[in-house]
């Protein structure tokens, strides 16, 4: 759920689980007797790169990997390019992703893989 109430003794709250920019506005508490409320903005997080790409030599046919971390996890979508080109998943490439860690595995380098 996009929402959780909780409520521990006399504290009340409010969970707003994978905040977007729509979520932004006020947000009111009431109780009936008593209000509060608070406004709340959506700061735009900037995604960089802290660890970039390290140039590497493969013989060919052997396999290769190259790996960057991000700086914050994201969901948008990504993708990776050989020579301008995307690079599609088949046998011989592999691109995936854990949390910030973004990988591409190249199985039996060729030539024009350079």
């Amino acid at each position: 759920d996009k929402y959780e109430l909780l409520q521990a003794g006399k504290t009340l709250c409010l969970i707003v689980h994978d905040l977007n920019k729509s979520d932004a506005g006020v947000y009111t508490c009431d109780i009936g007797s008593d209000k509060a409320s608070a406004k709340v903005t959506i700061q735009e997080l900037n995604i960089g790169i802290t660890k970039r790409l390290k140039s590497t030599e493969i013989k060919e046919g052997e396999s290769g990997s190259f790996e960057c971390i991000l700086s914050h996890e994201s969901i948008d979508e990504y993708y990776w390019t050989v020579n301008g080109l995307l690079v599609k998943g088949n046998e011989r490439f592999e691109a995936f992703n854990i949390g910030r860690k973004y990988l591409l595995s190249i199985k039996d380098t060729t030539l024009s893989d350079a």
